[in-house]
């Protein structure tokens, strides 16, 4: 009895990987980019997470990333999406590997396509396109050790992300 005690309080429950604050998504869609959250997560042992909020109150948006990312004990190695309604602003906060894999360039790269879906009101194809990239950003890191845009074949990169970018428009079709 003691073991099955001790072994039920020395695995602390993951925190989610998607915390919709501010009520973006509908249930359906908050399912369909957690199972997708969480499957990149455990396959690349790479905490990917996305939080929407209302505001971040008076807290720097910066600030208010990095703390909840922090705070809430998510993976050593990581990348986090906070999307602030109050502010109209998005802020990519990394840890970890997340910061040689994903550089100021690979961050603003993610951030301006995902950007484009936000200020369209398309949070479910914003967060989906953001796992997307995020999964082929860590893919490339992990193949070479180098983040994406650092690739000596910058047509790589560009190929990834057209890839990706197909596939995604491809699945926003269906979900329509």
């Amino acid at each position: 009895m003691l073991i099955s005690v001790f072994s039920l309080t020395s695995f602390a429950e993951k925190p989610p990987r998607l915390v919709d604050g501010a009520y973006l998504l509908t249930d359906a869609e908050a399912e369909r980019v957690t199972a997708l959250l969480d499957r990149i997560s455990v396959d690349n042992d790479f905490d990917v997470v996305i939080v929407t909020v209302s505001d971040t109150g008076f807290e720097d948006i910066v600030d208010f990333a990095d703390d909840y990312y922090d705070y809430n004990y998510y993976g050593e190695d990581g990348l986090m999406l906070l999307v602030d309604m109050g502010g109209r602003d998005w802020w990519i906060t990394t840890d970890g590997k997340g910061i040689s894999a994903f550089t100021d360039k690979g961050i603003q790269n993610v951030g301006d396509a995902v950007a484009e879906y936000l200020s369209d009101d398309e949070y479910y194809n914003a967060f989906d396109l953001f796992a997307d990239l995020a999964e082929e950003y860590i893919d490339v890191y992990e193949t070479t050790g180098r983040p994406m845009e650092n690739q000596k074949n910058y047509f790589t990169y560009q190929r990834c992300r057209n890839v990706c970018n197909a596939s995604h428009s491809l699945r926003k079709q269906r979900y329509s």
